[in-house]
């Protein structure tokens, strides 16, 4: 029996040596294939249905969902000295070790020899690297997926989250064989567990392949292994800010319906994208339909509906929630407050409808609570205040603004500047310029020249350092015409002798 067996092993092995080497010549002038294809399972069988059926016979040659352990498995090489050598790390210079790699069945033999060290996975994960710098070899994706399921089983996370994404992201995997299906079908190499699937598609979504990841979760959906809601979260807060809207809306959808139980998390990303697209009444619906599900909403619930409605000027609803947060947060342990955020969403509304006195009551309100306006707030104080002309005011927010420890931004001191030009405070002005250059704060190019020209107009002369800096800057920007325009001008005005040094 043994000799039968022996003899059918040889010529599959033949037979499979033959169809890789045969689709493999093909293919070796590009390994451009996506480690995990957005096909479906059925197109990936028509596509390379070489591919399918030398893996069946890789699977009926060495039967990894088995429990069997064949005698033939190291045929002439002696199974304990192999796994003494690979202990004693001593492959280097055993030319029984390296001589599995001559064969075109090498990776068929490293992916036995994982299997054979699954009862130690530190030295199986050390067999792998080291195998993976044999020139001339690469592990095929079942090598991969055996380890996986390894260091998996072992609870060696971490590890395996590393060689999880070293094979999505390889390019040159097999065309049409995709990721999943392998790591299906080498899933009794221990004793099957489900999470490496949410590693898998949790790995996806983390390198970016988000069209993959909802595929990979079709899949997972079909064989009724589901990921976990976290990793559905990251997969929705990727796609929302990717700009693919529709597909987080299609995908939330898909998840609700495969019996995945939503977090507050989940609707805070979906309502946020809804108010960030201007769908308002989307965003309500879902705001509703999770307090029916008893869910409590968060601070960043309502802060994404307080924004999302003040954007679109409907300050009444604003007002409304926010309300409805205060009252929710007098509730005990209710842990919704309103924070930094809320209030800046707040004024930003009131700003936007031009309620200037609603925006200060908003204001001292947060001042009364000891909440602090960040810069975002400040600035947009700063040019309402500028716009109205009331400088002095200015000056105050300022003075207070640094009193909490923040600086002046370029948004800020640009706006300030622009305001002083057209009072008439040249002097300020250009003191304030000069602290822009003390602190390092940008200024563009077009802003400068305004000011130079303002300036000039008012009758002030620029030094000629203020000049040189300018045209420093025009060079930086590659904007060499506009450079030496502006240079001769300089030049003709009296403001730049031909030799200031603009290096």
């Amino acid at each position: 029996m043994n000799l039968i067996e022996g003899v059918i092993g040889f010529l599959l092995s033949k037979m499979l040596l033959f169809l890789r080497t045969l689709f493999h010549v093909g293919r070796r002038a590009s390994h451009r294939v996506s480690p995990f294809t957005v096909s479906s399972s059925h197109g990936s069988l028509t596509v390379c249905p070489w591919i399918w059926f030398t893996t069946f016979l890789c699977i009926i040659r060495y039967p990894f969902a088995s429990k069997s352990n064949p005698s033939y498995f190291f045929d002439d090489i002696n199974k304990e000295l192999v796994r003494t050598i690979i202990q004693q790390e001593q492959w280097d210079g055993n030319n029984r070790i390296l001589s599995l790699f001559d064969s075109a069945l090498a990776p068929i033999w490293v992916s036995k020899v994982l299997v054979e060290l699954k009862g130690d996975p530190k030295l199986a994960c050390r067999f792998f690297k080291w195998a993976g710098t044999r020139i001339g070899f690469r592990h095929t994706t079942e090598s991969y997926c055996v380890l996986i399921h390894i260091l998996f089983y072992k609870r060696m996370y971490s590890d395996a989250h590393e060689i999880m994404r070293e094979l999505v992201l390889l390019r040159w995997v097999l065309p049409g064989c995709d990721v999943f299906d392998v790591l299906w079908s080498t899933r009794n190499v221990c004793v099957p567990g489900f999470g490496v699937f949410d590693a898998l598609f949790s790995v996806l979504v983390e390198v970016g392949m988000l069209e993959e990841a909802s595929e990979c979760f079709l899949r997972m959906k079909n064989y009724r292994v589901l990921p976990k809601t976290r990793s559905c979260n990251a997969l929705l807060h990727g796609l929302s800010k990717s700009g693919k809207g529709e597909l987080s809306r299609k995908f939330f959808k898909e998840m609700i319906g495969a019996g995945i139980k939503p977090s507050v998390f989940t609707y805070n990303i979906m309502i946020d994208y809804m108010c960030k697209e201007g769908d308002l009444g989307a965003a309500r619906s879902l705001f509703q339909q999770m307090k029916q599900m008893g869910l409590v909403p968060d601070s960043v619930t309502y802060n994404s509906l307080i924004d999302g409605h003040g954007k679109v000027g409907l300050l009444d609803e604003s007002v409304c929630i926010f309300e409805e947060m205060k009252d929710v947060g007098c509730e005990p342990d209710a842990g919704v407050i309103p924070n930094q955020k809320t209030y800046t969403a707040l004024f930003h509304g009131y700003i936007k409808a031009q309620k200037m006195e609603s925006a200060m009551h908003i204001l001292k309100e947060m001042k009364e609570k000891s909440i602090k306006p960040d810069i975002l707030l400040y600035g947009t104080i700063i040019w309402c205040l500028c716009c109205q002309n009331k400088l002095e005011e200015c000056e105050l927010v300022i003075g207070e603004m640094k009193g909490f420890g923040l600086s002046t931004n370029h948004f800020i001191c640009t706006t300030l500047m622009d305001a002083y030009f057209k009072a008439g405070k040249t002097t300020e002005a250009l003191n304030l310029l000069q602290e822009m250059q003390d602190l390092s704060i940008e200024i563009n190019v077009q802003q400068a020249r305004k000011f130079l020209d303002e300036m000039i107009g008012k009758g002030i002369i620029p030094d000629e350092i203020l000049c040189i800096c300018l045209l420093r800057k025009y060079y930086e920007l590659g904007n060499m015409d506009e450079a030496i325009d502006l240079q001769n001008e300089m030049v003709n005005r009296g403001l730049l002798t031909r030799s200031g040094d603009l290096e």
